[in-house]
């Protein structure tokens, strides 16, 4: 069976939750050993340097694309994936993105995995072009991959799918005991990822800027999400937050998971995840997650994080104040996190793939 991942999102990704899982199934694929391809002729993402997968990567890497060239390289790699598509036998073509459907000759089955429902329940936010893409998508895919139950239940609900051809397969993650500690002069919150929009990142630091505790005795270190805007800047000022109480960073895996090892607590304050990987990562490295209880974060979860309200400021500080109040919360939270993560392996996450694959051939 000779299976294809297309260049699309890791063209968009240096690194990312959606860059990782399909190098991780392809891990798991060679491991297997299945014949993948992932094919990106021109790609910035850091995980197709991976040594156990880089032999199936048709493709260059480069680190940084000049301004104004992002049009230009999807063109080159829209046009040279069709023309492998046309020329070279594919039996499994897998999506990684919603931008791009192919035409070709070769018969092909069209596997798209859906991540999330963000652009509809928020479409107000968002491009619509980007919505018309994502339904040409669903309409090309022979199966779609949900990676929640909650994300197939709003995918029935947006659009009109067939459900006899939606599957969920969950994501994984791998306990990471080998990661050394990180020493911080306090008491460090984390937040990681994208702060705009329904990330909820304004109600999260409100809610930390209106206890005198937290903000005596906790700092916020923000990964990733790019560094505070000017409208960041101003808001954190507003709310009389002092500058040596938060920060941006950014960096490898690595990094991200010395961060995790290290700090009291990961906050996700998420009005909507379609899954919340963080939630898993932060378990396997033994941190405490601290998240919101509406859409995949509860199915994600389960009974291994302290849950607020994240449409209340209130709700949101009461659960942090808590946390650092009752030092035996942080005890459960880590033993229940590692007894969670034995629910969710790339393993099992690529052999369900598999058989979606095989699934009707």
């Amino acid at each position: 069976m000779k299976i294809l991942f297309d260049y699309q999102i890791f063209q968009l990704q240096k690194y990312g939750g959606i860059s990782r899982y399909f190098t991780k199934l392809a891990e798991c694929f060679i491991k297997l050993k299945h014949e993948i391809t992932i094919h990106c002729p021109v790609y910035k993402n850091n995980y197709l340097e991976n040594k156990l997968i880089k032999k199936s990567v048709n493709g260059l890497q480069i680190k940084e694309y000049p301004k104004y060239t992002n049009f230009f390289f999807n063109f080159i790699n829209y046009n040279l994936t069709s023309r492998h598509l046309n020329k070279n036998q594919t039996d499994i073509l897998h999506l990684t993105y919603y931008n791009k459907v192919y035409n070709f000759k070769k018969k092909a089955k069209k596997i798209l995995t859906v991540y999330d429902l963000i652009h509809e329940k928020f479409n107000y936010l968002y491009d619509k072009d980007l919505l018309n893409y994502k339904k040409k998508s669903i309409d090309f895919a022979d199966e779609i991959i949900c990676i929640s139950n909650n994300t197939k239940s709003d995918l029935l609900n947006f659009y009109d799918v067939d459900e006899s051809k939606v599957s969920v397969i969950h994501l994984g993650v791998e306990e990471k005991n080998y990661i050394k500690k990180v020493k911080f002069d306090q008491q460090v919150i984390l937040y990681v990822g994208d702060r705009r929009k329904y990330k909820n990142f304004d109600r999260f630091i409100k809610a930390y800027s209106i206890s005198n505790n937290l903000v005596k005795n906790a700092k916020i270190i923000c990964f990733g999400g790019g560094k505070f805007t000017e409208d960041e800047k101003k808001n954190i000022k507003s709310l009389q937050i002092p500058e040596n109480k938060i920060s941006q960073i950014s960096g490898n895996d690595n990094l991200l998971n010395q961060l995790y090892k290290s700090v009291e607590f990961l906050i996700v304050p998420s009005l909507y995840e379609g899954f919340g990987l963080p939630i898993l990562e932060a378990m396997s490295c033994g941190c405490p997650v601290l998240c919101g209880d509406k859409s995949s974060m509860p199915e994600v979860a389960n009974d291994a994080a302290l849950y607020f309200d994240a449409n209340e400021v209130e709700s949101i500080r009461y659960s942090m104040q808590s946390f650092f109040e009752k030092t035996i919360i942080k005890k459960k939270l880590i033993q229940k996190g590692f007894e969670n993560i034995k629910k969710f392996t790339w393993e099992s996450c690529a052999k369900n793939t598999l058989e979606i694959y095989k699934r009707g051939n």
